[in-house]
């Protein structure tokens, strides 16, 4: 009996053992998430304040799933998750709607009647997601009886039904009331006609530029020796900039998980071994449906749709082509030529050189002519003419050599398409043909054609295998060993890797450098919640990159005033490009004041003088530059011919020329753009009332430590 008992409650404890195995098994992914509905009960995690008052996962939860209902009952189905990421902070935006902004409509006398919610439900001014639901989607017109007949019977509808109705109902009042709030503002919007005036000029008022620039980037970091003492002069000058600033600095290692050259060998092979069962099938949609990654591997297409590959070839019906690879998109394709069908408009290829005559006076147009003339001859005795497209072309084709490949009938102008259509044969056209952008040379590349051709397709994805994909991720665990920062390097050098920075991560991030994805939100969580200073993280996996990574934790600031020693790594780079321009200006201090060409060539080495037509006030960036917000405005204030010195901009230094200007046209009326810009400002009336609000009430926001 000793031995039974000793059974029994030996087994006992192994039931027990089981069951909580089993419980762990089934919630043992949220117990231990930072979003755990369990771990809730216990220690209560805030997701944020609103004006003093501490917001609990579970209140936050509530206005989520009222939202997600909401969307769901509207759309027909849940959210995905990056529809989700625009409806986590509007949760929190809507308790600070109801505790902060909800007194202030009351202070204001703002309130929403109930004849307004019933007008909005039944009546003449129906909410338009409400009204969305009783649309007919054929006719698109409202059907109130519906609406009336729902509210009738809604006693009789499916919970949930009821809950959704109930919960859309609720929301109404507050968003008329933030509606009402935020119209108040909207009509005390004013654009004077002075300002009007301005943006019109922004927008059309134009110059063509001649620059030199030096980059920073020619100037190699280890020639540049930064000193803690030139951190600290620097920090102290831009406080401001880094005052409560909390931010996360990683570096990283990237292992590629990208297909090898034996993955795409595999799949070519593949396809070699499909090309004679491909070839003799006699349904060709079938076949290819059933051994493609893609859908719609059957159809007709132009000549300027045919794959490149097919491009210039004598099809034969019947025939399969390929694999061919097609790198940028990351697959191999099979072709099969199954018919010919004929199209209702001519398709046809031509490549031009224009010489432009746009504002341009009689006389300068009559000299263009000749110029144009005298090319024509010389190509018509044998002159290249891809060189000269090159050389005299003025349009976005003379880079490849005036080609504008395949294109049908009606899509250029009346007297270039009729050149073309004129043609019987391909080659040059014997006269110039002038169109109102100027005198075309033109060479017919693809006589007119009606033909369509009927194509089955093959296409396999370029994936990386299962081994491919293992070795990178044992190279990575093997990193992700690292005990330390120190052991971190110690490993990036013996490996001979590279290793990235990131310095400035917010709490959420969404991308890392050119990294991005769903995974980014993982990588800054870590760096956030778990990673202590100097830590090495796990193995993150990245699919839309391909890649594993493997960072560690280099630099933490917590709310509040950095210091200078927080931010050394981030303050490098921008001393090190302070001290870079001034190297580059004592260079160039002989001749900082000349003319750009004299500029380019002492500094030397990868310098050269740049043209950019057409820019306006809203051009963002310049050619080889990048952004140039100080070179820009620089020139909008020159006239032409002027010319400046050498200066700083935020990535070069730089020295320009005015060549040419156009003003913008004087117009009589500025009401459009009057209309334009307090259509901007008031565009933007919500957002900006929302942040003026958290920040005068100190709201703050922690869900990025649950998502």
């Amino acid at each position: 009996m000793a031995i039974i008992s000793k059974i029994r409650e030996k087994a006992t404890v192994a039931v027990g053992v089981i069951a909580v195995g089993l419980i762990l098994f089934i919630v043992g992914g949220d117990i231990f998430s930072p979003n755990s509905m369990i771990m809730q009960g216990f220690g209560k995690p805030k997701v944020g304040v609103i004006d003093g008052t501490e917001i609990t996962y579970q209140e936050y939860s509530n206005e989520l799933n009222a939202l997600v209902a909401k969307y769901t009952a509207q759309i027909g189905r849940t959210p995905n998750e990056t529809e989700m990421d625009y409806i986590r902070p509007e949760a929190f935006n809507k308790l600070v709607d109801k505790l902060v902004m909800s007194k202030e409509y009351e202070k204001l006398g703002i309130a929403v009647t109930k004849e307004e919610i019933t007008d909005m439900i039944q009546g003449n001014n129906i909410h338009p997601s409400w009204a969305q639901s009783f649309t007919n989607p054929q006719t698109g017109q409202l059907d109130k009886s519906q609406i009336i007949n729902f509210l009738k019977n809604i006693g009789q509808a499916q919970p949930e039904q009821q809950m959704q109705f109930y919960t859309f109902e609720a929301s109404l009042a507050p968003e008329r009331s933030r509606e009402k709030y935020q119209k108040l503002f909207d009509l005390s919007t004013y654009v004077t006609k002075k300002e009007a005036e301005g943006y019109y000029k922004e927008q059309n008022a134009r110059l063509n530029l001649k620059y030199v620039a030096v980059p920073f980037f020619l100037v190699p970091d280890s020639t540049v020796k930064v000193t803690d003492k030139q951190l600290e002069e620097y920090f102290n000058k831009n406080a401001a900039k880094y005052k409560t600033k909390e931010n996360r600095a990683i570096e990283y290692v990237p292992f590629s998980f990208k297909p090898s050259s034996v993955d795409s060998a595999t799949v070519k092979k593949s396809l070699d071994d499909l090309i004679p069962q491909f070839g003799s099938t006699t349904d060709d949609e079938v076949f290819a449906n059933s051994n493609s990654d893609v859908n719609k591997n059957v159809g007709t297409v132009k000549p300027s749709d045919l794959p490149k590959d097919l491009a210039g070839l004598v099809l034969e019906k019947g025939k399969v082509y390929g694999p061919f690879l097609d790198k940028e998109k990351g697959v191999y394709a099979l072709h099969k030529y199954i018919a010919t069908e004929e199209d209702s408009v001519y398709s046809m290829k031509a490549s031009h050189i224009l010489f432009d005559t746009t504002q341009k006076s009689v006389a300068e147009k009559a000299e263009i002519k000749t110029k144009a003339e005298a090319a024509l001859t010389q190509l018509k005795g044998g002159q290249n003419f891809e060189i000269f497209a090159g050389i005299y072309g003025t349009d976005g084709t003379k880079d490849k050599g005036g080609d504008l490949g395949w294109f049908t009938e009606k899509q250029m102008v009346g007297p270039f398409e009729k050149a073309v259509m004129s043609a019987t044969q391909e080659g040059l056209v014997g006269n110039l043909t002038a169109t109102q952008f100027g005198y075309h040379i033109i060479k017919v590349t693809g006589v007119k054609s009606k033909t369509k051709y009927k194509l089955a397709s093959i296409i396999k994805e370029i994936l990386p295998s299962d081994a491919t994909r293992e070795k990178a991720y044992r190279d990575a665990s093997n990193f992700a060993t690292a005990k330390d920062i120190k052991e971190y390097v110690d490993k990036v050098s013996a490996a001979k890797l590279i290793s990235l920075q990131a310095l400035n991560i917010a709490k959420d991030a969404r991308f890392i450098n050119n990294l991005t994805g769903g995974k980014i939100r993982e990588i800054a969580r870590w760096a956030y919640n778990d990673a202590k200073l100097g830590q090495v993280s796990p193995v993150f996996e990245l699919d839309d990159s391909q890649q594993y990574i493997v960072a560690v934790l280099r630099g933490v600031i917590e709310k509040g005033d950095a210091t200078w020693e927080d931010l050394k790594d981030e303050l490098a780079v921008e001393v090190r490009k302070e001290l870079k321009g001034k190297q580059i200006m004592e260079k160039l201090a002989k001749v900082a004041n000349v003319d750009l060409e004299a500029i380019a060539a002492a500094y030397g080495t990868n310098v050269v003088v740049t043209s950019m037509p057409d820019i306006t006030m809203q051009t963002p960036s310049l050619n080889g530059v990048g952004y140039a917000p100080i070179a820009i405005g620089k020139a909008f204030g020159m006239k032409k011919g002027q010319k400046t010195g050498i200066f700083k901009d935020d990535s070069a230094i730089m020295a320009l020329e005015v060549i040419e200007v156009s003003e913008a046209a004087e117009v009589a009326d500025y009401n459009t753009y009057k209309e334009q810009l307090v259509g901007r400002r008031t565009s933007q009336t919500g957002e900006k009332l929302l942040k003026a609000v958290k920040k005068i009430t100190k709201t703050e926001s922690d869900l990025a430590k649950y998502y």
